[in-house]
């Protein structure tokens, strides 16, 4: 019996997956798409310069407006997920200084940027949506794995 409520639940978890994304494929791998309907908008991938200093850890990347642009304030993006660990993307929003894009963290916990809320569900194989649970005020924002300087941003307009 409880063999077959397993069994059971993997089959609906899996017919779940299958229905939480029906758009399109993204083109190239471990790079994030932001979902426009049919349409796929590639994400800005930049490599973020790291400073560190007493207090915190400043990442900056160059320039300061993203090309990858959506008006959604909730948007949803999916990844091909074939060498990067789309489980530990955190989603975080720049400020913008001196015409770049940057994000502090802070050792001391006293101010600085915190991660923004997303949830991130397998769909099928490498195939990975990414929901962006509380809507983001216009501004420039990026998802970057944690323990690296990459940076896959977008700008919410």
């Amino acid at each position: 019996m409880a063999r077959k409520l397993a069994i059971a639940a993997l089959v609906a978890a899996r017919l779940l997956a299958q229905d939480l994304y029906k758009g399109p494929y993204p083109p190239k791998p471990n790079l994030p798409y932001i979902v426009h309907a049919d349409n796929l908008i590639e994400t800005e991938s930049k490599t973020a310069h790291e400073q560190t200093t007493k207090n915190a850890t400043i990442y900056t990347v160059d320039g300061d407006k993203s090309t990858a642009r959506t008006p959604l304030a909730n948007p949803t993006l999916v990844i091909d997920a074939t060498t990067l660990d789309a489980e530990k993307l955190a989603l975080f929003r720049f400020d913008i200084k001196n015409g770049h894009r940057e994000v502090t963290l802070r050792q001391d916990g006293k101010g600085g940027s915190v991660p923004l809320h997303i949830e991130t569900t397998k769909v099928s194989g490498h195939l990975y949506q990414i929901r962006v649970v509380d809507s983001l005020a216009n501004g420039e924002y990026g998802l970057s794995p944690d323990g690296s300087n990459d940076a896959f941003c977008f700008e919410v307009f």
